[in-house]
């Protein structure tokens, strides 16, 4: 009588073991996919948020307080009536310090508003000694609308004023990409009476904060 063999060749086990290496190799790999996707979709989501919510911030004060003149950031001699400072309101860590970063200084009507003076932010700062967070959005006075972003663009931002014969407009963009090129920036518009006198003031080619005239 012959004897059943019960037990697996070398062969056998050599298999067995590639095959299950396989299967988890491709469950790794659908793993990570769905982590990466999941990330894409966080930071999407996140981009898509800061985009609608600051830009509903600042064009309702555009709206309701009237936007009289956009300016550079470079406070100094020749803005002697601007007694607000980005520096005074950017924390000492701030890449803008050092000329890395976005900032327009927007100025409405005085007589809507004690707190005129308004920045479009957009930079980087260290909140401890390893870590890093960049930052975009709108400060002006005692409101705040700052929110955290996972891109920083290194690009200069444009403004571009059209005039016919009784209205302007005035665009104001602020392109912030994402790895594949899509655009989740700020674009803000803005129409008002050539009657106002609007000015922009030391915008030409602001090298410090990054704004400049659109071709």
């Amino acid at each position: 009588m012959i004897k059943n063999n019960k037990g697996m060749t070398l062969v056998e086990i050599i298999v067995g073991v590639t095959l299950i290496s396989v299967i988890l190799i491709f469950l790794i790999s659908v793993l990570i996919t769905v982590r990466n996707e999941d990330e894409r979709s966080r930071i999407t989501s996140t981009l898509l948020m800061n985009q609608a919510n600051i830009t509903k911030e600042i064009e309702n004060d555009f709206i309701d307080l009237g936007l009289v003149e956009i300016a550079s950031c470079n406070d100094g001699a020749t803005l002697p009536d601007h007694k607000d400072t980005v520096l005074s309101i950017i924390p000492a860590s701030s890449s803008l310090r050092t000329g890395v970063g976005h900032c327009l200084k927007l100025i409405y009507n005085s007589l809507n508003t004690p707190e005129n003076v308004g920045y479009l932010l957009y930079y980087s700062y260290g909140y401890s000694d390893t870590e890093t967070v960049n930052v975009v959005g709108y400060r002006r006075g005692s409101k705040r609308y700052l929110r955290e972003t996972p891109l920083l663009y290194d690009d200069f931002g444009t403004y571009k004023q059209n005039c016919g014969t009784n209205f302007c407009s005035l665009r104001i963009d602020l392109p912030i990409l994402n790895e594949d090129g899509e655009d989740f920036g700020l674009h803000l518009s803005y129409v008002y009476s050539k009657d106002i006198n609007f000015q922009i003031t030391n915008l030409t080619n602001d090298t410090k904060y990054h704004f400049k005239l659109q071709n």
